[in-house]
């Protein structure tokens, strides 16, 4: 299964493979200072036509809190916009469009903003934030961002419903899982909404039960119930879909000379970085080519396979896969794999496990459960923590293999101790 990667002819005269980029969390102050976003926000704040207190109290934290979450995502399930910043681009340009299409049939031009009906004001406010705040489910359901530090240390996965990036470390890598959960991504969407808005405005929107049934159905996807919202929002969608108009610089990627290095003290640490590199290449490379659940065996229950999808990441039998690793590569010598090992734990993408595996057999060819027996076999596993490293969507997990992450714990006690002492102060 795995092959050595064919070393280019052209190997001195290129430069090293780095590993996949990591991005630095960007705040919204950071974005809202670039000249083409103030032009776009200033365009939306014609068509809100609302108070300027008002603006400061409903839109603009929304605005703020919708950039800090979508960071530089690619919305990879619109083929227009998968790409860096693809998300910011489509919520901003689908926001701007949506109310002028709302405004084409609810004209405000002779109104001044502050003798708006505030039912008018309330409709308007959920047409923006419809628009701003759709398909943010998908982030929930199929992305997996791995919070890290400036030298791309992984700390731990990003949470979308424990707060933005910004609250947890200053970089990011980002990957993608292939299972289908657009269930969960309808589910999530109203909640991660809720979330983003400022108090004042879900509780303002809350306050018409039709307005806000149909809020919540859009943007949980149920089209007949989203009404006027749906048939404002949609059609936009789709057209954006067809012609993007947005360049990707509304937050510039940084360059290669801007990645943070990994400054290394001795010829030593520079043979461990190559090595890590070109392990993590080759585990790519292999991936890549095919079903990793498949491994040595077309047996989807045999347990002798090396690597394996589980809901918590990649699982790297130890040391059978390393040990092929270095049959690979002999210039790094087989007694280089602690070193290795280490290395990648230090840098939080990897950690120990203990994997259990499920065989199940049966005594019958019709497989009934009378005839069907489970054996339980279990190994010593490396788990990688942060499988954005691979740059590769991440398949289905097998449903035979067991890992209990060793960084699962209870929320701390602390926290949990001062929340409760504030909801209760006085009482």
């Amino acid at each position: 299964m795995f092959k050595k990667v064919a070393p280019s002819p052209h190997k001195k005269q290129q430069k090293k493979r780095k590993l996949p980029p990591h991005y630095a969390v960007i705040a919204a102050e950071t974005v809202l200072a670039n000249k083409k976003i103030q032009l776009l926000i200033e365009r939306m704040k014609t068509l809100a036509h609302i108070e300027a207190d008002y603006w400061s109290m409903l839109y603009a934290p929304a605005i703020s809190a919708y950039i800090e979450f979508v960071q530089g995502l690619p919305a990879i399930k619109y083929t227009a916009f998968n790409k860096h910043n693809g998300y910011l681009e489509l919520g901003i340009r689908r926001t701007i469009e949506s109310l002028v299409a709302y405004r084409k049939n609810h004209s405000v031009q002779n109104i001044n903003p502050e003798d708006v009906p505030p039912t008018e004001a309330r409709w308007t406010y959920a047409v923006f934030t419809s628009a701003l705040f759709y398909s943010l489910g998908q982030i929930v359901a199929t992305y997996w961002v791995s919070l890290c530090d400036n030298k791309g240390h992984h700390s731990k996965r990003w949470n979308p419903f424990a707060g933005n990036m910004k609250s947890f470390n200053t970089h990011y890598r980002y990957s993608f899982e292939a299972v289908n959960r657009d269930a969960l991504a309808n589910y999530s969407a109203a909640l991660i909404a809720q979330s983003l808005l400022p108090p004042e405005g879900f509780a303002w929107l809350a306050e018409d039960r039709e307005l806000l049934e149909a809020w919540l159905a859009f943007l949980q996807n149920d089209i007949e119930r989203g009404g006027l919202i749906a048939r404002i929002i949609l059609p936009i969608e789709h057209e954006l879909l067809q012609l993007p108009l947005l360049e990707s610089t509304i937050i510039p990627m940084p360059t290669e000379e801007e990645q943070p290095a990994v400054t290394e003290d001795s010829d030593v640490d520079l043979k461990i970085e190559e090595m890590i590199d070109q392990f993590i290449e080759w585990l790519r490379n292999e991936i890549d080519g095919h079903d990793v659940r498949a491994g040595r065996s077309n047996d989807p229950y045999k347990p002798n396979l090396l690597t394996h999808f589980t809901q918590n990441g990649i699982v790297l039998l130890y040391p059978q896969l390393f040990q092929e690793f270095f049959q690979n590569y002999p210039e790094f010598g087989i007694d280089s794999m602690n070193t290795l090992v280490h290395a990648m734990m230090e840098r939080g993408w990897a950690e120990r496990h203990i994997a259990k595996f499920t065989e199940t057999t049966s005594q019958s060819a019709k497989m009934n459960l009378a005839g069907m027996n489970k054996v339980q076999h279990q190994g010593q596993a490396l788990r990688l923590t942060d499988p954005t490293l691979l740059g590769t969507k991440m398949s289905a997990p097998n449903a035979n293999i067991q890992t209990t992450p060793s960084g699962d714990s209870y929320p701390a006690k602390q926290q949990m101790q001062s929340t409760l002492t504030d909801t209760f102060k006085g009482g």
